[in-house]
């Protein structure tokens, strides 16, 4: 049985562009890290952490995969900041230790802010102009010369 909201996530995922998948999967990592550090705080045990760390570990490891399909420098350089987020992550797994993941959350928060700016701003520019009949007219008109009609 599909969880309420299940479909509406699964619509959401589908249809979402490149960028935006990018950025759902930054902010599941964020959320998950939160998850964590909020669980460490709580001493619920390393196991329940742990769940928590493997979440993020599976994200990092899906934006290092999505990251290196890449041939520019930026995708090179990305995938290069994930994987060291990534061993950041494992050594904080490894070393059960809740500072290394402070680093690692932030970095992601940064990364996760990041995205936000370019789907906005690919978003501000895939809009439609705004149509002619939406336009305002200006009317420039000085008695005993020329006008002219500016949009």
């Amino acid at each position: 049985m599909q969880q309420p909201g299940q479909s509406y996530l699964d619509n959401k995922v589908v249809t979402a562009s490149q960028p935006r998948l990018q950025l759902m999967l930054l902010e599941g990592a964020v959320r998950f890290s939160k998850q964590a550090q909020q669980l460490w705080k709580e001493d619920a045990g390393f196991a329940s952490v742990d769940q928590s760390l493997s979440r993020v570990a599976e994200i990092l490891e899906e934006l290092v995969r999505g990251a290196s399909s890449g041939d520019s420098e930026i995708s090179k350089s990305i995938e290069d900041q994930y994987a060291a987020i990534y061993r950041e992550l494992a050594s904080c797994r490894i070393n059960q230790a809740p500072e290394l993941l402070d680093a690692c959350l932030e970095l992601l928060q940064y990364h996760r802010e990041t995205w936000k700016l370019v789907c906005e701003q690919i978003e501000a520019e895939a809009k439609p102009p705004q149509s002619p009949g939406a336009a305002r007219i200006h009317l420039d008109f000085v008695p005993g010369e020329s006008f002219s009609l500016e949009a």
